[in-house]
């Protein structure tokens, strides 16, 4: 994580200050317009609320923590009503958050299986996205056009259903496809334009920028068109139809270069162009590297041990120290004595990791990603954020206490055939589920609307 990212993080260290209880609950326009006991709300504030406030600081670290993009964090902050939305999840999630350590709910067995399986999720997130940010890479890169004829092996019938086509009837279509092709190629040798020529004939959506795809690699697209595609000089084109499972083409490359993370954005001068390139190609770079590390030789080894073996056995050594399968299973565990920690469920937890996940984890104990001081402050939001969701879906939503009466489910009969009469009344499980949902939806409602009062949060 660069160093910005950093600094915004650790804001975070300020951002829960205690909250005092209170005696007299204020009323929702009371809150809205409170005028708060904390200190004079500092520059960039966003937010207040009774025993501290967010800034944009403070916001701006919750959104990347929870992986938002660059352009939803700048679209988000520059359009009010989307700021609002979003402030308003925080705040939520802040206030649940205390509620819940206040009830002692994140020492619960639920809440520990939970947040093991979460810390896996979200340190094999935090460890991709580290892979992709520092991604290093060097590709041939072509800037093609294209003539494309579509060929089908199915024709859809009632508007939705695929039927296949006979192979004979598909081979008839790429014949029809491929001469009509090569009459065009005939055309470019006397001197046509290729653009025109797409503009006119291709069937793909570039035609009307005369065929343009940008700046491609060699991975991007099919074998039998990247084949073609690469071996032409600057300023060819293809002097035979390229036959793909898609279709047909004709293919020009109006320029080569090679690009690097470094250089990209200075070759491609289209920056959109060389930014959705370079993510294509940072996430191929962490593709390349997550499947050399499933193929490495201990591989199999590796994950046969973490799964099948006891708490002593050494999966593999950090700066000559044995980390053990305990040493896993603390690592990923609720702080405290690992000793506690359910064997069985130690075992289940294990097993449902798959060889990938399994071989990246161990390369994220091994750089030691798991202690990085940005990674730890960036757990903590998101466990706060999952000890909140799983306490209100928990306790505060709980199924088991909404209860729906016969009256209602009588009234609710009524008043689905008095909408249709001619349709038959809901079975009566049916009818439960959905006024079960209903009323658990007004309680989340009026939970969050009441939180939020009980805390006096308001938007600045």
């Amino acid at each position: 994580m660069n160093k910005k990212c950093f600094v915004l993080l650790l804001s975070l260290l300020f951002f829960f200050p205690s909250c005092k209880g209170e005696d007299k609950k204020p009323s929702a326009s009371e809150s809205r317009n409170a005028t708060h006991t904390t200190s004079a709300l500092t520059t960039g504030s966003l937010a207040a609320y009774k025993g501290g406030e967010i800034t944009e600081t403070n916001f701006i670290a919750w959104m990347e923590a929870n992986h938002y993009p660059e352009n939803k964090i700048s679209g988000i902050l520059d359009n009010s009503r989307r700021r609002k939305g979003h402030l308003r999840r925080m705040a939520l999630e802040l206030f649940t958050g205390r509620e819940a350590e206040a009830a002692k709910f994140d020492e619960s067995e639920d809440f520990k299986i939970l947040v093991r399986h979460a810390k896996e999720n979200y340190l094999l997130k935090y460890f991709r996205k580290q892979l992709r940010e520092n991604a290093k890479f060097k590709e041939d890169s072509i800037r093609a056009r294209m003539i494309y004829f579509e060929v089908l092996d199915y024709k859809i019938e009632d508007g939705v259903k695929q039927i296949k086509l006979p192979e004979e009837e598909v081979e008839k279509k790429y014949t029809e496809k491929i001469n009509f092709a090569k009459n065009l190629i005939k055309k470019l040798d006397e001197g046509a334009d290729f653009a025109e020529l797409a503009k006119e004939f291709s069937e793909d959506h570039s035609n009307r920028i005369g065929g343009d795809i940008g700046y491609i690699y060699y991975q991007m697209r099919e074998q039998a068109f990247a084949d073609a595609a690469f071996l032409l000089k600057k300023g060819e084109y293809t002097k035979e139809p390229v036959r793909t499972e898609r279709g047909v083409y004709v293919i020009k490359v109006e320029d080569i270069v090679e690009v690097d993370e470094k250089n990209i954005e200075k070759v491609i001068h289209d920056q959109n162009n060389a930014k959705s390139l370079k993510t294509r190609l940072s996430f191929f770079t962490v593709i390349k590297y997550e499947y050399d590390l499933e193929k490495a030789e201990d591989a199999d080894a590796f994950y046969k041990k973490l799964t099948d073996s006891s708490p002593e056995t050494m999966l593999f050594k950090v700066f000559q120290k044995d980390f053990t399968i305990a040493d896993f299973d603390r690592e990923l565990s609720e702080p405290g004595d690992p000793g506690s920690l359910d064997k069985a469920e130690c075992d289940i937890f294990r097993s449902q990791l798959h060889l990938k996940d399994a071989v990246l984890l161990r390369e994220a104990f091994k750089r030691g990603i798991n202690n990085e001081p940005e990674f730890n402050k960036a757990w903590k939001i998101i466990r706060h954020t999952a000890l909140a969701k799983k306490y209100k879906n928990a306790v505060i939503l709980d199924f088991s206490k909404i209860k729906i009466t016969d009256d209602e489910i009588e009234m609710e009969q009524k008043n689905i055939k008095a909408i249709n009469e001619k349709k038959e009344g809901l079975d009566r499980n049916v009818i439960v589920k959905i006024l079960t949902g209903r009323k658990r939806f007004a309680k989340k409602l009026q939970y969050e609307e009441d939180i939020l009062t009980k805390n006096e949060f308001t938007i600045i």
